[in-house]
């Protein structure tokens, strides 16, 4: 915020802060002056609330050619210019009083300047107005639209307050500042200030619009969605309603009906980056990854130095398998942010995920001169020496992990890989159950802690881990053909066939097609038919030791398996 900015505002909050009491709602209607009409369109007050107050009040003074070019200049919409053809003329004493031109034109350029966010130029022509009209609440009154648009809302309460107490009857006062107080955070005092709007013009959709704010401030979430839609019977298609009603929804964890608001707000204006990001994050937590790269795209497109929405389009891409686009947005992000160690992190994560461990390494350790106390990369650097088979150098980097954050599970379940992998069980188990703690509903951790008491020996509760997660993520054929090893050495060939089995199916109802497979992945169908093999040897082994019966019994337990299976 510039100083001339801050100069204006501080004068003008000086004048109106010096106030007995807030006014509530005058009720004398009374024509409109040309200073009050012009700071009405600059203020942006609604155009519709704008043209009733024309229709119903009229006007104390006639407009001329050089008066319609002010309005013009100050954005007026096509219907107000309309609504002055066709409006009263009611002159106090039958005198007509016209305005300073001078006044009049610094508050039509700062509007202009406002609308193309020059702020700072826009400061100068109020000063400049405010010169020539000492202590005008017009002047305030586009100075509340000043520093709202600002989100200086401490300031523009003070001001618009002001104006109220100089001229309660000042149109749309209440309206302006029941916005700005649900803003500064005093809800109670925003619904007190939008029923005053409301009581003076009950069709004042921006009115209802600033009462479902207030209301959501409150909680009072269905009477909030109650004024909302009061909003948009008065006027469809108002956008600020939609994205605030979108917002509630978003809060609410209702997804859908968030999206829907948000694709609303779009179509009726040009959309922001704030409105693409969170349609974006509406369409991600509902798990439709494809659409929320799209809007991700857009939002960076109309805001390109967003760094919420390149991260999460990176990081989409990253979990739908697109890696190599993943690191191009990354290193995008990163020449935008070169300080930013989380933009270090997600590149080395793209790399490693492409196979480029040399340059994942390197952009880890530029996050860790960044930022010391971020235990991500030395999680990220871990995996690298996991990958290149360093068990070693893997643990010291997660143990290090845990030390710097001693509530992130990633450290312990990764300490537990590079353990089973060099085949200390039981330190592994630890690290394992200190995972699973902080994390009881991951199914990896549940997998490598079944892997790591599988090979201890603790066949039973390995069971009981693959089991677990298979039940928090049933699509893992891995983890059933784990459970189905495990079954088959604890000697439950009806268990274990029936895993087998269950694998087999689950991997031939996937399309392949265009899929690369970890070379460390097993395949469902030859893991099967090696299982069925085995299962014969160890049926003909029980018939030739004399023991008919007990393989006759397995041999039913699992026909009865696979035809439950079948149905």
């Amino acid at each position: 915020m510039g100083k001339w900015f801050v100069r204006v505002a501080i004068v003008l909050t000086s004048w109106f802060s010096i106030r007995p009491c807030r006014t509530i709602a005058g009720s004398t209607p009374r024509p409109l002056r040309e200073t009050e009409l012009l700071a009405l369109v600059a203020g942006d007050a609604l155009p519709e609330n704008v043209v009733q107050q024309i229709v119903a009040n009229g006007l104390a003074f006639r407009p001329d050619g050089t008066y319609r070019s002010f309005l013009k200049n100050a954005g007026a919409d096509p219907t107000i210019l309309e609504a002055l053809g066709a409006a009263k003329i009611a002159l106090p004493q039958g005198v007509e009083e016209r305005a300073n031109p001078h006044v009049l034109q610094h508050i039509s350029d700062a509007a202009k300047l406002m609308a193309a966010k020059r702020y700072e130029n826009a400061a100068r022509e109020l000063t400049a107005a405010i010169t020539a009209s000492f202590k005008s609440p017009e002047c305030g009154f586009v100075m509340g639209e000043l520093l709202r648009r600002q989100g200086d809302w401490g300031r523009a309460e003070v001001i618009y307050e002001g104006v109220l107490n100089q001229d309660p009857d000042f149109p749309e006062g209440h309206t302006k500042l029941s916005y700005v107080l649900g803003r500064s955070g005093d809800p109670d005092e925003a619904l007190r200030e939008a029923k005053a709007a409301l009581a003076i013009t009950p069709d004042n959709a921006e009115a209802h619009k600033n009462a479902g704010l207030a209301l959501a401030g409150m909680r009072k979430f269905d009477a909030a969605v109650g004024e909302y839609k009061e909003a948009l019977r008065l006027k469809p298609g108002y956008t600020p309603v939609h994205e605030d009603l979108a917002l509630l929804w978003l809060n609410g964890r209702r997804w859908d009906e968030a999206i829907a608001e948000y694709q609303k707000a779009i179509a009726s204006g040009p959309a922001d980056g704030d409105e693409l990001y969170n349609l974006g994050w509406a369409y991600d937590q509902k798990g439709d990854l494809q659409s929320a790269i799209c809007e991700y795209r857009e939002a960076k497109r109309v805001d390109p130095g967003r760094y919420d929405a390149r991260r999460n389009l990176g990081a989409d891409l990253m979990d739908q398998g697109h890696y190599r686009e993943a690191v191009q947005e990354f290193r995008e992000m990163e020449k935008l942010f070169p300080e930013s160690s989380v933009c270090h992190d997600c590149l080395a994560r793209g790399l490693f995920l492409t196979g480029e461990l040399k340059g994942a390494e390197t952009e880890y350790r530029k996050a860790i001169e960044l930022d010391p106390t971020d235990d991500t990369p030395h999680v990220g650097l871990g995996q690298i020496q996991l990958e290149q088979r360093n068990y070693g150098r893997a643990l010291a980097e997660f143990l290090t992990a845990e030390r710097i954050e001693p509530s992130d599970k990633r450290g312990y379940e990764g300490a537990g890989r590079a353990l089973v992998k060099k085949r200390n069980f039981t330190q592994a188990i630890d690290q394992l159950e200190q995972a699973e703690n902080l994390a009881p509903s991951d199914w990896q951790i549940h997998k490598l802690y079944a892997e790591a008491l599988e090979g201890a020996g603790n066949t039973e509760a390995a069971v009981a881990e693959f089991q677990e997660s298979i039940a928090l993520d049933p699509k893992q054929i891995q983890v059933m053909i784990e459970l189905a090893d495990a079954y088959e050495k604890a000697g439950d060939w009806e268990a274990a066939m029936g895993e087998y089995r269950k694998a087999w199916l689950a991997g031939s109802s996937l399309d392949a097609r265009g899929k690369t497979i970890p070379t460390d992945e097993k395949d469902p169908q030859k893991e099967y038919e090696a299982a069925q093999r085995r299962l014969r040897v160890h049926l003909a082994a029980l018939r030739a030791a004399g023991k008919p019966e007990e393989a006759q019994r397995i041999q039913a337990g699992i026909e009865r398996a696979n035809l439950s299976l079948s149905e």
